[in-house]
């Protein structure tokens, strides 16, 4: 196998070498951000969150974390339980297979006003706010939903990826619209992302908007009267890496086809990996880039993790690049940024994370 550089990498405002000085100090960045003056200081660091439990509450780590409108914190650990954590316990809401989410892919949130719907690879699983009872969506109905990696919201209906389809283009199917129809989704209810016949690869949804990210291209539809969703925006960016689309308000960023990461609108792009291209050349493995976005104190960052090659890079908005890092299992530097999970609360934007060993803490 061949020797991974762990090198640092520059840091600036797209700076491309490390030939100039950034507020006196050294260009080249490990776990640094930089503050409103341009000064740089350390990233945020991890501590202890009080409304979860100071022990791991699953020992194969934490996949997903999810805020709800209610002030609800949820996680799901990588064995696939679904735990509500608060006042400092994690409560298992999986007491049976049924109740646990299906597949094998990292879980993807959304919510209606009634359930919080959870999609990884397999059924989508239902969670009902009001009385935390788990459940496979659509199990009884007639029209059952796809197989999917990625759900979402938008315009009272739900949305999904159709694996099954996956081979034949890029279709995404919805639910009937409502509270009370969403688990019927008749096969004749979809739409297809027809730039090019790449297959889906993920989702996402941004006020009244929804993204479909294709291996080749990324196109956005929105809400119609007379045809239920009409595009409205395509970008010539495919999506290497499903888990990568990282919201930033009306934009998303992501790792696009030839190991790039895109910023755009969704009508126009830009390349903010420029900084980084050598360093991203070198990763053996980018499908399982996953990210999230971080806002704490002056610091806005979209963070991007590749688990095979233990590498985590961050792109400060309106800042550069640097590598995150954490410490090893023997507490020697530097070691695997242990984020595997991050959601952030309305509530008190308190910035929540799950890390690999099990725990839950907070930013």
């Amino acid at each position: 196998m061949a020797e991974v550089s762990r090198e640092p990498i520059p840091f600036g405002n797209f700076q491309e070498s490390g030939d100039h000085e950034l507020a006196g100090a050294s260009p080249l960045a490990v776990n640094v951000v930089i503050d409103g003056k341009g000064a740089v200081r350390r990233r945020p660091g991890l501590a202890t969150y009080s409304e979860a439990p100071s022990t791991a509450i699953d020992s194969t780590g934490i996949v997903g974390l999810h805020a709800s409108h209610d002030n609800g914190l949820y996680a799901v650990g990588a064995a696939r339980h679904i735990f509500r954590i608060d006042d400092g316990s994690a409560a298992d809401l999986s007491t049976d297979s049924e109740r646990m989410l299906q597949g094998f892919e990292r879980p993807v949130f959304a919510e209606n006003e009634l359930a919080m719907l959870i999609a990884g690879g397999g059924s989508i699983q239902r969670l009902v706010l009001a009385t935390l009872q788990s459940s496979r969506l659509g199990a009884s109905s007639t029209y059952a939903p796809p197989f999917a990696t990625h759900v979402l919201a938008n315009a009272s209906r739900l949305l999904a990826n159709d694996l099954a389809s996956a081979s034949s283009g890029g279709r995404v199917r919805y639910s009937q619209p409502g509270l009370t129809d969403y688990d019927e989704w008749p096969s004749r209810y979809y739409f297809t992302a027809e730039a090019r016949p790449d297959p889906v690869v993920a989702m996402g949804e941004n006020t009244n908007e929804v993204w479909v990210f294709g291996s080749q291209t990324t196109q956005v539809f929105t809400p119609d009267p007379s045809i239920v969703y009409a595009t409205t925006g395509a970008v010539e960016y495919g999506c290497m890496a499903a888990y990568s689309v990282v919201k930033a308000d009306q934009r998303f960023a992501w790792l696009a086809n030839g190991r790039r990461f895109m910023y755009s609108d969704g009508r126009t792009s830009d390349e903010i990996s420029g900084p980084i291209a050598s360093t991203l050349d070198s990763i053996m493995k980018v499908s399982d880039c996953f990210g999230y976005r971080v806002q704490s104190g002056f610091a806005d960052c979209l963070v991007w993790t590749f688990p095979t090659d233990k590498r985590s890079f961050c792109w400060q908005i309106g800042g550069g690049w640097s590598q995150w890092h954490g410490l090893d299992s023997l507490g020697a530097y530097p070691g695997t940024f242990p984020v595997t999970a991050h959601t952030a609360r309305t509530s008190d934007a308190t910035e929540v994370v799950g890390l690999s060993s099990g725990r839950i803490c907070q930013i």
